[in-house]
């Protein structure tokens, strides 16, 4: 998804301003602005110039951060799930021991 998203930032963007924006002389560019704009790190060397440039780069910031955060949040999981386990075995172990009394 991440890669399907700085392609058709990068595709959007070329085709809006390939014309107009001097920074942008062909699509690699284009593809180096959505990459740096998708994982939130905007170098500033290319800076889209149209209303609807501008747009899909906003956009870009708020998917990358989204994706970002949903790896951060898959890798805690992964490293907290036998701790969880625990846990969860603890309070089983604690309501049997309850029902019994």
């Amino acid at each position: 998804m991440a890669n399907l998203s700085i392609f058709a930032g990068a595709g959007i963007l070329y085709g809006l301003e390939k014309e107009m924006n001097p920074k942008l002389p062909s699509f690699l560019d284009a593809v180096w602005w959505s990459v740096s704009t998708i994982t939130t790190v905007g170098y500033g060397d290319i800076i889209p110039l149209t209303a609807w440039g501008k747009v899909t780069g906003m956009g870009l910031m708020l998917f990358g951060t989204a994706i970002f955060g949903s790896f951060t949040a898959l890798f805690a999981t992964i490293l907290m799930k036998p701790e969880m386990d625990e846990v969860e075995e603890g309070v089983h172990d604690l309501q049997q021991r309850m029902g019994q009394n």
